[in-house]
């Protein structure tokens, strides 16, 4: 989700649902994106997608599928490709995404309630790719809101507006997504090449300190699979050398988590909380004996069993937890921006002219307003001196963006005072504030 009214250089796709007709936003304003707080703004996750295609998942969850042969070169040969998502949830990412949030409402400029939104790239590393002719990549994204109003949105950067793709009739759960995959005949391409290679133990150093640990089978059931495994200090900070930390051995222990470091290595991340404090180290397993190579096979088979019953147990659990979520589907013929929307409507809304004051100066016809409403769940975007219909009892807050990108904020006072109004015109002042769009939003 993103900032002021510029096109970008590469392939995007966002995609919207909201609730409107299905008409291109004819004889409304054109709108830009506002890229001033662009810093701020969330960033884009990069997957490698080889000819055959496959299943992505991004950090939020969102399920990308991309079919086989989904790309081609100039001379109409598959290639592999590298696919840029990026997700726009909440009030936070989308006022710093600058994407505009509003659209034609049946003649009229509504704005739109997000139930998620993002942005889809493509290239080969030298060219901007879009899906060939005849191939769409589906785009699972999780929902948060059930209301039947919603729509799904395409904005055309071009035209600078929201395009209505469809309404969104029914949610997709992950037996949907599983079905589809294995129609497409397509297999899980968040693989990480160090996920799947097992430990190896170092020789035994006399020179330090051995870990035994026995985790108990009731407290850490999780851990009891590396009972009887001798661990060895492996970092280099020496606020985490177990030897110069011995106040931990002396305390009891409270909770203790395990798990595989990160990057290209094979040791574990061991943290010890206790009532004196949380200790945290790198250990990787150690084995003494003459015949050091006998011990790594032995040892690399026993870690085996133990990471595939350890990651049989994380699949159930998140199995049983992907099952209980429902999803937005976006079928991505074109990359850009994609969004699920609905239009904001309450018949107790009141109409405002807001009249937005910087600094002793008035601010310009077109300077954008987000509203944040209940308890930041929601974030409505507005335009100064233009008719702002809305409910003043679920506003958190009023945000703008200056002209420069220094953020400001609405008065207390004009808050209050909005909210006793029956509606007309209302002036807003606002405030400059230091702080980033986290820290703000969370003073509201």
């Amino acid at each position: 989700m993103k900032y002021t009214y510029i096109l970008f250089l590469t392939t995007c796709c966002f995609i919207a649902c909201n609730s409107a007709e299905k008409a291109e936003n004819k004889g409304i304003a054109k709108y830009q994106i506002d890229k001033r707080l662009a810093a701020q703004a969330p960033k884009s996750e990069e997957f490698e997608v080889s000819s055959k295609g496959g299943i992505f998942t991004s950090k939020d969850g969102s399920k990308i599928l991309v079919p086989e042969g989904a790309f081609v070169n100039n001379k109409g040969e598959s290639v592999n490709a590298k696919l840029h998502f990026t997700t726009y949830r909440g009030s936070r990412e989308i006022i710093a995404s600058g994407i505009p949030m509003q659209a034609n409402n049946q003649g009229e400029t509504g704005q739109f309630i997000s139930d998620g939104m993002f942005q889809i790239q493509a290239s080969d590393g030298a060219n901007v790719l879009q899906p060939v002719s005849g191939k769409s990549i589906e785009v699972y994204q999780p929902s948060s809101d059930a209301d039947k109003s919603f729509q799904l949105w395409f904005f055309n950067e071009t035209k600078g507006q929201w395009e209505s793709i469809a309404q969104r009739d029914t949610l997709a759960t992950a037996e949907n997504i599983g079905e589809k995959a294995e129609s497409m005949n397509l297999r899980d391409g968040n693989s990480n090449s160090n996920s799947n290679k097992i430990a190896v133990p170092v020789a035994y150093n006399p020179q330090k300190m051995v870990l035994d640990l026995e985790f108990d089978a009731i407290e850490y059931p999780e851990l009891t699979d590396y009972n009887s495994i001798m661990w060895q200090f492996a970092g280099s900070n020496p606020s985490q050398d177990p030897e110069k930390n011995k106040w931990v051995f002396d305390q009891e222990w409270t909770n203790t988590k395990l798990k595989k470091s990160s990057g290209t290595n094979f040791n574990y991340d061991l943290e010890i909380q206790t009532a004196g404090g949380t200790f945290t180290t790198v250990v990787t397993p150690a084995l003494s004996g003459n015949d050091l190579k006998n011990a790594r096979a032995k040892f690399q088979k026993m870690i085996s069993k133990v990471e595939a019953r350890r990651k049989n147990k994380e699949e159930v659990a998140a199995a049983e937890k992907e099952s209980e979520k429902l999803y937005n589907k976006f079928s991505v013929t074109k990359m850009g921006i994609y969004n699920c929307d609905r239009f904001y409507g309450d018949p107790s809304a009141k109409d405002f002219i807001p009249q937005a004051m910087l600094e002793h100066k008035p601010l310009g016809q077109n300077q954008s307003l987000y509203v944040v409403t209940e308890k930041k769940k929601n974030v409505m975007q507005y335009t100064n001196l233009q008719n702002m219909k809305i409910k003043p009892a679920i506003i958190d807050g009023i945000i703008t963006v200056t002209a420069s990108g220094v953020l400001a904020k609405a008065s207390a006072e004009s808050i209050k005072e909005m909210r006793q109004s029956k509606g007309g015109k209302i002036k807003l002042i606002f405030q400059k504030i230091s702080g980033n769009l986290d820290s703000e939003l969370g003073k509201l």
